[in-house]
């Protein structure tokens, strides 16, 4: 484990849990829901304006739907709140700040609960949504007041693509365009992609690459979260005066990351690891036919110089 997960996972360990020691003897009986957000950069209470809460009996079905804006949670920790339910065993999923720009859809099943991107082609930048699913247990000796915390995974991603000219002059009227397409618009209750969800990201903000050997554009993103095995990928276009497009080389996101390795470590290798990383910065250098000579993520080689892809 290298030292910037290291010091991530020791931070979130010592905050975790620490907004159930506020004094609920004021409150209504039922099941009081702190959440902590495992990138500890990120303070719930600070980015959260909407909880959606689903929770589901044993069986899978669901039970009842809680809805509270920001002014309707409980308490200086924005505590969600479930009523006293009958004994048994429960499921609890949360979406955070599950704005217009996400529809949610068979929730009435566990199993088939999905919350998905709206819209095919992304040209806007959608907001941040967070995700989180926790076995919730009812006993017959509980308290009539119970507490718990449920751990926020962050389910957007940044991607910051600069594209740099290695000895090449583009055309006269001619551009190089960049859009990020996959399978990366719909999840299911555990927060994982599912097949059929293709989705085409156009960035958000664009600087048009030049027309001199060594341009450089920047072309932002946002993209619902990447995890290992993921099929997004990045692709290169150059569009000529006549509107003719050449395709170059694309890359898979997911096995540019897994490649990146600090001190002999890889370090976005797993879906764990890059749980705890929500910004990434490509660095990619073309040179003749959109040919790719070299990719940096956040300043390590993922693709050194001459190396055969």
């Amino acid at each position: 484990m290298n030292i910037r997960h290291t010091l991530i996972v020791i931070t979130v360990l010592l905050s975790f849990g620490s907004c159930i020691k506020e004094d609920l003897s004021d409150y209504l009986s039922g099941h009081y829901i702190c959440f902590d957000v495992i990138m500890p950069e990120y303070k719930y209470k600070d980015i959260v304006s909407q909880v959606d809460l689903y929770l589901y009996d044993e069986n899978g079905n669901l039970v009842k739907k809680y809805v509270y804006l920001k002014s309707q949670l409980s308490g200086p920790y924005y505590m969600a709140y479930i009523p006293k339910q009958n004994i048994g065993n429960y499921t609890i999923v949360a979406l955070i700040n599950h704005t217009s720009h996400y529809a949610t859809a068979r929730a009435e099943k566990r199993s088939t609960l999905r919350t998905s991107l709206i819209g095919n082609r992304i040209e806007y930048k959608q907001d941040d949504i967070y995700h989180a699913c926790q076995n919730f247990v009812v006993r017959k000796t509980d308290p009539m007041l119970t507490y718990d915390t449920m751990r926020l995974s962050k389910n957007t991603n940044n991607i910051n693509l600069t594209v740099e000219f290695e000895d090449y002059t583009l055309p006269e009227n001619s551009t190089v365009e960049t859009y990020i397409h996959g399978n990366n618009g719909t999840y299911d209750y555990n927060n994982k992609p599912q097949p059929d969800s293709y989705r085409i990201y156009i960035p958000h903000t664009e600087t048009i690459v030049g027309h001199t050997i060594t341009s450089s554009g920047l072309y932002l993103f946002r993209t619902m979260r990447i995890w290992m095995n993921s099929d997004l990928r990045i692709q290169l276009e150059e569009r000529d005066k006549n509107n003719n497009i050449t395709a170059g080389q694309s890359l898979n996101i997911a096995d540019e990351l897994a490649k990146i390795t600090v001190n002999g470590e890889h370090i976005y290798d797993s879906d764990e690891k890059l749980e705890y990383y929500d910004e990434f910065d490509f660095k990619l250098t073309i040179g003749p036919n959109l040919k790719i000579i070299s990719l940096k993520i956040n300043d390590w080689y993922a693709i050194k110089p001459d190396e055969e892809i």
